[in-house]
């Protein structure tokens, strides 16, 4: 991984430095514009906060990562071909992630319809596939589209192709189910800004070492914009403002399509592996939700407190060890995904024990924080566990009952 610190990979490190300055900054402005404005998150038996906390801390997270990508990605007009084609394709997906900053912000605002907000979210994630097509450069296909997955390539099987329809197909779903997801797990303090700073800043290391820079800066600058956010989100006494819809879902709309064009579309074998792998947390958490509504036959757009973080509140950890339990949990599925990328483990004509070891010691540590996890939250079934949560969970209900009624600052 050294070569990722040459001087050609130096604007991703840079944006992630000004996106980090940038959204930190913002927020104490915007949260005391919110505050005159009355935009503030709701009080509720599923929320975990207890006074009104202004929710549109997105707009700076987005602001910041925007012109730290404008600012250090290369915008010369001499590119041609390929290059110019993923050039474009930035350009559409700094765009669209405007349109879904403001979907989100008048979501905020106004609660829209979850009909109306998914059809918004489908409109711009089939403009940020198809809209590179309008700017095809000349002697290249569709099937060449930065988002368009073409093919898939995976481990100990041999590569197919996919039909061009299906592709795009295949990319609306990966990018609203992101968007989504992350919206999903963005219940508890810190918990959605740390997983996107994680994801992002491996997700930028991975497509620099394929020579993606603009999708890297991109990565870089996303990673840094929400790690800035963190100090005012995920702190003692309880965050000060939320990214709400406008942060969530764009984050998620920048992770998926950064995803993309910057893994998926390699050659690499294990370019399938790696976004499922950093996405761990949020597939879990919403494959569990979901699968949890339908077998209570409640709508998969109804609110609950089934999610993994109102699960880990319940049996006794803090909001802010909710999220730095989730944190380890990404963390540890990044490290095997920069070891698959990065180790020396060989292939099947000649391994190398030193690598096989290096990827067996950082794939088990993921493995015991999944099963550790898993058993906790009695996802694996522990009738020692299950009364220790139950417990627990009587006991933090006592305490709250108790507390008294908390003040806005």
């Amino acid at each position: 991984m050294s070569h990722l610190f040459d001087t050609a990979y130096h604007d991703a490190w840079w944006a992630f430095l000004l996106a980090a300055v940038i959204s930190f900054a913002l927020m104490p402005i915007i949260r005391t514009v919110a505050l005159r404005a009355g935009a503030t998150a709701p009080t509720d038996e599923r929320r975990v906060q207890s006074t009104p906390t202004p929710q549109v801390g997105g707009v700076g997270i987005v602001l910041a990562l925007l012109v730290a990508t404008v600012v250090f990605n290369d915008w010369r007009g001499d590119i041609f071909g390929l290059g110019r084609l993923n050039q474009h394709q930035l350009e559409v997906t700094l765009a669209c992630a405007a349109l879904v900053a403001v979907l989100g912000f008048v979501d905020d605002l106004v609660d829209l319809p979850w009909r109306a907000k998914l059809f918004g979210q489908v409109a711009i994630a089939v403009a940020a596939v198809v809209g590179p097509l309008y700017h095809l450069p000349e002697g290249l296909t569709k099937a060449q589209l930065p988002l368009v997955v073409n093919a898939l390539d995976l481990p100990f099987v041999r590569p197919f192709d996919l039909p061009i329809v299906l592709g795009v197909g295949i990319t609306v779903v990966w990018i609203v189910a992101v968007m989504n997801m992350l919206n999903f797990i963005d219940g508890v303090d810190g918990l959605a800004g740390g997983q996107v700073a994680i994801i992002g800043a491996t997700f930028a290391i991975v497509a620099a070492s394929y020579g993606r820079l603009g999708v890297a800066i991109l990565a870089a600058a996303t990673s840094g914009a929400a790690l800035g956010f963190l100090p005012h989100n995920w702190r003692r006494g309880g965050a000060r403002i939320f990214m709400g819809d406008s942060g969530a879902l764009t984050l998620g709309f920048l992770i998926a399509t950064i995803s993309v064009q910057g893994v998926l579309k390699t050659t690499a074998a294990i370019s399938l592996v790696i976004p499922l792998a950093l996405l761990a947390v949020p597939i879990i958490d919403t494959s569990f939700v979901v699968l949890k509504r339908l077998r209570h036959g409640v709508s998969i757009a109804s609110p609950d407190r089934w999610h993994l973080h109102h699960r880990l509140l319940n049996i006794g950890l803090s909001p802010r060890r909710v999220a730095a339990t989730l944190w380890a949990w990404t963390a540890s599925m990044s490290a095997v995904t920069l070891a698959l990328r990065f180790v020396d483990y060989g292939n099947s004509r000649h391994w190398r024990a030193e690598g096989l070891f290096v990827l067996a010691f950082v794939t088990a540590g993921a493995l015991a924080i999944t099963i550790f996890l898993a058993v906790r939250l009695e996802i694996i079934k522990s009738r020692r566990v299950r009364e220790r949560n139950r417990r627990i969970a009587a006991e933090r209900a006592a305490e709250r009952a108790a507390m008294p009624p908390a003040s806005v600052d």
